[in-house]
């Protein structure tokens, strides 16, 4: 009777067989959430860290700017780099999230936005240097 191979388990001192734990995986290093690239949007603050955020922005025709944005919570809009085409002063009409807002430019260069959890969007008074 031929003999049985050589068993490859590690054995305890009893001869039982023992369980040997697997090494563990090293972890992944977590995902960087994709931000959209600045423009005439730049994006300051997502909603949630940990995920992907976006935002399309378009000039289209007449005065008036469309922009659509995902997990945004706080947005800047370059007025000084609008796309070729768009008037150069105000005021626009733009359209941001299914929201109408009149930007008249008085603000300067630079309009800092804020959205609420209730989706509204409003200038970010708190992006502003205080006068006085």
């Amino acid at each position: 009777m031929p003999s049985a191979p050589p068993t490859t388990q590690p054995t305890g001192l009893n001869g039982a067989a023992v369980s040997v734990p697997a090494k563990p995986a090293k972890p992944e290093p977590p995902a960087v959430p994709k931000r959209p690239e600045p423009g005439w949007t730049v994006f300051r603050k997502a909603f949630d860290d940990a995920a992907d955020a976006a935002c399309e922005a378009r000039f289209s025709g007449g005065n008036r700017l469309d922009v659509k944005t995902e997990n945004i919570s706080h947005l800047t809009l370059d007025l000084g780099k609008l796309p070729a085409g768009a008037p150069k002063s105000g005021p626009w009409n733009l359209q941001i999230d299914g929201q109408g807002i009149e930007v008249s430019g008085s603000r300067g260069r630079y309009l800092h936005l804020i959205r609420g959890k209730a989706g509204a969007w409003d200038v970010d008074r708190e992006a502003y240097p205080k006068k006085g």
